[in-house]
């Protein structure tokens, strides 16, 4: 008992120190992971925002109402400007979801697959996607082409 008190007398000082350092990794370590989380959180919020504004616009607006026709007739009635724009507004949002799901688990890859295999499927979405995919990123062509090729059953 003596020698303990006598090594606590003469390292105690340093002892402390080293219990200090060591509580406060663990402290910033903990408030990094929950900074991360909170990240995570945010740009869940933020994507889901996007998604919801993205497709309001085409529930307010009428003229674009064939989007997610699958009987729309492009021989009598050609993809109009808005229908386009709109098309190439939602493929650009594919593109940042298969990035996220590339990059992080953030967009589930199963589920983005379903939803490509089921809109680039749809006739307006399959023409568009057709005349600018040669402008896209390959590997995301390719991830495309690959859900159309062989669709996910949900």
């Amino acid at each position: 008992m003596a020698g303990l008190l006598h090594w606590v007398q003469e390292n105690g000082f340093t002892l402390v120190q080293s219990l200090g350092i060591a509580a406060s990794l663990i402290y910033t370590a903990r408030s990094f992971r929950q900074g991360i989380r909170d990240q995570r959180i945010a740009q869940r919020l933020t994507l889901a925002g996007h998604h919801r504004e993205l497709w309001s616009s085409s529930h307010r607006e009428p003229s674009l109402s064939r989007i997610t026709s699958p009987d729309a007739d492009l021989i009598a009635h050609p993809i109009t400007f808005e229908e386009r724009e709109f098309l190439l507004e939602v493929i650009y949002h594919f593109q940042t979801c298969w990035e996220l799901a590339r990059e992080s688990d953030l967009v589930p890859l199963a589920s983005l697959r379903l939803d490509a295999s089921e809109f680039f499927a749809l006739p307006l979405p399959q023409r568009v996607w057709r005349d600018s995919r040669a402008s896209r990123d390959r590997r995301f062509v390719a991830f495309i082409e690959s859900c159309l090729a062989a669709p996910e059953s949900p």
